[in-house]
């Protein structure tokens, strides 16, 4: 019986080690992408047993071989502010300290790579991101004007993943917005009607949980005085 035992054991061992030969190089690019995707083979963001369903398929049967980690792809960064400051009116720009916090939002965000500006229909969604435009290169006919709520998601669902892009729109239109984008969090954030320095940043990972980030624009600098010229006194002798 021991010896049925072993010659049975050999005969796996063998086949096993002719599987392992045939299959060498799969094996070892499975074993290289194992460690840094957290078990995540088939890249949909869950450790679940279609990861090893997808492994022995890439394994065994010529399936697709598993995608970079989620660490190793581009992210989607999408910055968000409400519109600044606005005059009064049906469809008002901003006001002067608006004009000011869009300058400044202009300098903060002059390196980041934002290749894509999103914003209302409505003037003061436009005039919040017009400087940063200027700095980029990009003119307002190139904004993406979307007023939509369902439509300004789909939008950013639709973008290339690697973009960097900004949304100006309302204080009452944000949180459904990044309730559609399935970001968690923000739900715990007021964003009242007259606060204006709040800079949300969410990162979309390939096949991953969105990430936000909540910032403060800081202090808006208060124009400089106007200084009175002195009159010069005459000489004296």
């Amino acid at each position: 019986m021991k010896k049925y035992l072993a010659i049975t054991l050999i005969f796996f061992l063998g086949l096993l080690a002719g599987v392992c030969l045939r299959h060498q190089e799969r094996i070892v690019m499975a074993l290289e992408l194992a460690p840094v995707s957290g078990g995540d083979v088939n890249g949909d963001g869950m450790v679940n047993i279609t990861d090893a369903v997808y492994l022995l398929n890439f394994l065994f049967t010529g399936g697709e071989p598993p995608p970079p980690p989620v660490e190793s792809r581009p992210l989607t960064t999408l910055y968000v502010t409400r519109h600044f400051e606005k005059g009064p009116g049906n469809d008002p720009g901003l006001t002067a300290a608006g004009q000011r916090r869009a300058q400044l939002l202009a300098q903060m965000l002059a390196n980041t790579g934002i290749s894509c500006i999103i914003t209302s229909e409505l003037r003061r969604t436009i005039e919040t991101v017009l400087p940063l435009g200027e700095n980029l290169s990009l003119a307002e006919d190139e904004f993406q004007k979307i007023g939509d709520i369902n439509e300004v998601v789909e939008y950013i669902r639709s973008l290339p993943q690697g973009t960097t892009a900004i949304l100006s729109h309302h204080s009452f239109t944000l949180h459904q917005i990044l309730t559609g984008l399935c970001v968690p969090g923000h739900e715990n954030i007021r964003i009242s009607g007259s606060a204006y320095d709040n800079l949300f940043i969410v990162l979309f990972p390939a096949g991953g949980t969105p990430k936000l980030h909540h910032l403060k624009h800081g202090e808006l600098p208060e124009p400089c005085p106007v200084i009175e010229p002195v009159p010069l006194l005459p000489e004296r002798d």
